[in-house]
């Protein structure tokens, strides 16, 4: 700014000069030199006054009728003038006036002839009654060519000092500068126009335009602030332009221009897998995707069809899920539709009305809910390895049904209509080798129309089976041992269906026969189940004893005795 300070005082100074030059360079263009007015400056004396009032002689060339182009009056106004110093002289001072007309001729008169015309453009003189001394004038003749010669003044130093105090500052935006923070911008990014060197709080035109397919033509108006600065935010609309330009206008004028281009990135969209069947009414379902080339929080469309060719007909007719996206990827949820069917969904993105893109299609098969349930299960509990019957009652169409309790399982064939219940029934038998709380489950396969269901109910499988025979390990038979109280051990029993719960006890002593309970006059039972496979015998006194453990499970079942 001070640079521009500088520049314009110089240009006032010049102008200054120039001024004080202008009275000298007028007086000086003229056709040729021609000699300055002779003045006497002599005092007249008494003696020398003439008798006769003198006229003043004027030399004047009679020309030809000038053209209409007015010229300077040349007056004479010398300082050294001589002044008549005597009682008589008049108080003013003889005085030529020479004027050019169109139309008038320059007169001459003699000491005798008085002028009887008024018109200014005549040369006349008037003397006064006493005796003076006039001094003479000769003006100058202008050549009607026209050629002005002038006289080029040697450049003069001038003092600038009581220049400098006065304010000549002035702010233009004739420096004025504007730039985007890229020089490249994608389809649908924001612009932003930044702009120095304007005239502050001044209100401008901004004009983006461009002529590539589809032409824009954008205006606006942008005022500086404080400083001269300008910020201004254009989104571009989504369609591909290679070039850009931006003006900064005052009026008519161009303030400042800068341009920006646009790049051609390409869109890709992908949507990823949607979990297929679905139900009809299903809420919360989702759906993720990526793309590329779109920039954050923009909006995709998730859409869905029966017909898959009628994306390519009505792309903005369709059921649109928004989302939005974030880091090259997107996310949502739905809602399925309420009729089933075979439906094709697919992520839409628009940068304009005309300008679509679309993900890869895919196909999601949509059905109507199903329900089945198990009405009974007989007998109940059953046995190991004996049949029961289990029925179903189907709201659905076609398919499959299935019956398992984990270890058996059979299918549902003779499936009727079932006109009181409005629904199908069916039925099949289970025989399970395995004892237990069984879960049944009854699973339909679903069908075009309707989705898979499933249905479950509880069932006991009784044991019958016993659990292995324990054997004895301490003391074994016929071993004569010396301690009255012995640590009476054995093996664990197995048992494959509810497992083994503990063992029973028994001694016999005073027998009559050798390992015959029956002949035994003493008895001893533990009066609890054992838990472990050994017993601390209590105190005995001298003889023989026989024992014996057998193993129950948890359904019941004893095992021999050992």
């Amino acid at each position: 700014m001070k640079i521009w300070q500088k520049i314009i005082t110089t240009v006032a100074t010049l102008a200054l000069l120039l001024n004080s030059f202008a009275t000298p360079l007028s007086v000086l263009a003229q056709d040729e030199p021609s000699p300055s007015p002779v003045v006497d400056q002599t005092t007249p004396t008494p003696t020398d006054i003439p008798t006769d009032t003198p006229t003043p002689t004027i030399e004047a060339t009679p020309t030809d009728t000038p053209t209409a182009t007015p010229t300077n009056i040349a007056t004479p106004t010398d300082s050294n003038q001589p002044i008549d110093q005597s009682t008589n002289q008049p108080e003013s001072t003889p005085e030529a006036t020479v004027e050019a007309s169109p139309t008038s001729q320059p007169v001459a008169t003699d000491n005798n002839q008085q002028s009887n015309n008024s018109n200014t453009n005549q040369v006349s003189a008037t003397a006064t009654e006493s005796p003076t001394a006039t001094p003479t004038v000769t003006p100058s003749t202008t050549e009607k060519t026209g050629i002005i010669t002038a006289t080029i003044l040697k450049d003069t130093k001038v003092d600038t000092s009581s220049i400098d105090k006065f304010d000549v500052s002035y702010q233009s935006d004739g420096s004025a500068t504007i730039s985007t923070d890229k020089l490249d911008y994608s389809p649908t990014d924001t612009a932003v126009i930044s702009g120095i060197g304007f005239i502050a709080n001044k209100t401008y035109v901004i004009e983006i335009t461009s002529s590539d397919d589809p032409a824009v033509d954008f205006t606006d108006s942008v005022t500086a602030n404080d400083t001269g600065d300008l910020l201004y935010s254009y989104t571009l609309d989504g369609n591909y332009r290679p070039n850009y330009q931006v003006k900064i206008k005052d009026g008519e004028k161009v303030a400042a221009t800068t341009s920006f281009t646009d790049s051609n990135t390409s869109i890709n969209i992908s949507l990823s897998g949607i979990a297929t069947p679905l139900t009809t009414g299903q809420i919360n379902i989702p759906f993720t995707g990526s793309v590329s080339g779109v920039s954050n929080n923009s909006t995709v469309y998730l859409q869905y069809s029966l017909d898959n060719e009628i994306f390519s007909s009505y792309p903005t007719l369709l059921n649109p899920i928004t989302a939005k996206t974030q880091n090259s990827s997107f996310s949502g949820t739905f809602s399925t539709p309420l009729v089933s069917g075979t439906y094709y969904f697919r992520i839409a993105y628009s940068k304009n009305i005309l300008a679509w893109y679309y993900s890869n299609s895919q196909k999601v098969i949509v059905r109507y809910p199903s329900t089945i349930a198990i009405t009974s299960d007989t007998p109940d509990p059953s046995n190991q390895n004996q049949s029961y019957t289990v029925k179903i009652n189907l709201y659905g169409y076609l398919g499959t049904v299935t019956v398992s309790d984990g270890t058996d399982s059979c299918s549902v064939n003779n499936i009727t209509w079932n006109w009181p219940t409005f629904s199908y029934i069916g039925s099949c038998q289970l025989n399970s080798t395995t004892a237990g709380n069984k879960t049944l489950t009854a699973a339909y396969s679903g069908s075009e129309y309707f989705s898979p269901s499933i249905g479950t109910a509880q069932h006991i499988v009784k044991d019958t089976t016993p659990p292995s025979i324990p054997t004895l390990t301490w003391p074994i038979g016929g071993i004569n041992i010396n301690d009255n109280a012995p640590l009476m051990q054995w093996r664990d029993s197995t048992d494959n269906s509810s497992g083994v719960a503990g063992y029973n006890y028994h001694v016999y002593y005073n027998c009559s026969s050798s390992n015959t309970p029956g002949s035994c006059s003493g008895h001893f039972e533990y009066p609890t189940i054992i838990a472990n496979s050994e017993l601390q015998a209590g105190e005995t006194q001298d003889g023989t004893y026989y024992w014996q453990v057998r193993a129950e499970d948890k359904s019941g079942n004893y095992s021999d005795w050992s």
